[in-house]
């Protein structure tokens, strides 16, 4: 990153950042939660269903640019352009099917492969300040933005292309010890195929203080979305297809504060909800944009001359066309497969504190609890926890041992469940987990210029699943990290 003073003024700044990833030998699936007699399989967590000539690998560069500008009258203005090009490149590999049997069969091995060329441009443009109306100052914001994604690449085989690419796997067990498995002819075909994704908004908003002791937020966003691909066959014209268009669609916003007293204020908000999805049916078709409506109400409160935050809140969110993922089933595109489900809340409640409550001793964390459920009240996502609690704290040590920090981490999720989809578990079995109760540790000391930092993750060794569907995936185990920063 580069900044600099253009004048006393105006600020530029131009920035590059590159990331490069290679995972080879890993498995896009996970691991059978059930033997097909009904017993759990509590596999180790080192268990890798897939073969050793997987490899993923992407490619990514972003340029950034920015200039910005003060006027003497509290105005600020801003101009922000982030052009990024990558590339991917996945060579598939592995297991997929809900349960084995003790001797390892009855799942079955997919192999396949995808590789395309993307870029994306998003550019967007910022105004704020202060401006008077009836003898008091208010503030006003205004903006606009335009996105453009593309992708391009050729076709390859993948599971449906033939029995080399989708067969039964003799031996699970096999392939976990050796990841030996024969790898299919994975070169180009004679097809290409890609698309774009373009979306422009403007937007404003507006703080009033129609009192000192009150603030109304009202705003609004206007959204055009257009989605489009196209395929290629051979030396053939490209055959184009909008795939998702909306225009000109209003998503309003509008809330109040009020300060009860100088330390307490108390909130609530209305927002509508657009927001288009990249999730496809088993079609493969992009589902509609996600529309709704959210409502929040809250308190908020500061005590100890701010050094100590608190705040809670109620939430309910009404959505439609909200993606729920098919366990186990993907589509021809060989994504996740997605049903679209309207009429859906999502309602709860979450707590927060932060700060110092003694010298030296600064505490944080949150309580949440969250229910998502259909319009026949079925519950949705039951497979991430309706309750969470974050709590952490740090505490510097006095006298010789200041250049000293200890603290902790802990994490608490409630239980989750995931119900049989298609008989891929058997017994119509629900894998259910119980809460899980995560404790980090961590110290660092401070020798000025050198900081040495000491983290403990999962001191008790945990073993959990993080992800659950047809596979799951565990979540990670115990590990240390020592940090040396060196300021100059």
């Amino acid at each position: 990153m580069i900044e600099a003073d253009i004048t006393e003024s105006t600020t530029a700044s131009f920035g590059i950042e590159h990331q490069s990833f290679e995972n080879s030998g890993a498995s896009r699936g996970g691991i059978p939660p059930f033997f097909t007699d009904g017993g759990e399989t509590n596999l180790s967590r080192s268990s890798n269903f897939s073969a050793d000539w997987s490899l993923y690998e992407r490619q990514w560069t972003t340029y950034l640019a920015s200039l910005a500008h003060r006027f003497d009258n509290g105005w600020n203005t801003d101009l922000n352009v982030e052009y990024s090009v990558g590339e991917y490149d996945d060579t598939i590999g592995y297991m997929w099917g809900g349960a084995i049997d003790r001797a390892g069969a009855g799942a079955s091995f997919l192999a396949g492969r995808w590789a395309a060329d993307l870029d994306q441009l998003t550019i967007e443009t910022r105004a704020n300040g202060p401006f008077t109306l009836f003898d008091r100052e208010h503030e006003l914001m205004v903006g606009a933005s335009y996105s453009r994604s593309t992708d391009e690449g050729p076709d390859y085989p993948l599971w449906w292309s033939g029995p080399e690419y989708y067969y039964a796997l003799p031996n699970a067990f096999d392939l976990a010890a050796t990841g030996q498995a024969p790898k299919p002819d994975l070169n180009p075909l004679d097809s290409r195929f890609g698309g774009d994704v373009v979306q422009t908004s403007a937007y404003a908003a507006t703080r009033l203080k129609p009192l000192e002791s009150v603030s109304i937020i009202l705003g609004g966003r206007l959204t055009n979305f257009k989605e489009r691909e196209w395929t290629q066959m051979g030396g053939a014209d490209k055959v184009r297809v909008t795939k998702s268009e909306e225009t000109g669609v209003f998503t309003p916003y509008a809330g109040v504060v009020v300060d009860l007293t100088d330390t307490i204020s108390v909130y609530a908000s209305y927002t509508d909800i657009f927001d288009p999805q990249s999730n496809e049916d088993i079609s493969g078709s992009t589902l509609a944009p996600l529309e709704g409506a959210a409502y929040e109400a809250g308190v908020k409160g500061e005590f100890y001359g701010g050094r100590l935050n608190t705040s809670a809140a109620v939430f309910q969110v009404e959505q439609s066309n909200f993606a729920v993922a098919i366990p186990g089933v993907l589509n021809p595109n060989g994504k996740q497969a997605y049903r679209s489900e309207d009429g859906t809340t999502s309602q709860g409640f979450e707590l927060e504190l932060s700060g110092e409550i003694l010298p030296d001793w600064q505490v944080g964390g949150g309580y949440t609890r969250t229910i998502v459920e259909d319009k026949d009240g079925n519950g949705l996502l039951t497979d991430i926890p309706e309750n969470m609690l974050k709590l952490f704290t740090t505490y510097r040590l006095p006298g010789e041992w200041r250049d000293v920090v200890v603290g902790g981490n802990l994490r608490w999720q409630g239980d989750v469940y995931q119900d049989v989809l298609g008989g891929s578990w058997p017994n119509n079995d629900k894998l259910t987990q119980d809460s899980v109760t995560i404790l980090d540790l961590m110290a660092r000391y401070e020798l000025d210029p050198v900081t040495l930092s000491l983290n403990v993750n999962n001191v008790f060794d945990q073993k959990y699943y993080s992800g659950v569907t047809t596979m799951v995936r565990y979540g990670q185990p115990r590990s240390v990290m020592l940090t040396a920063k060196y300021k100059f």
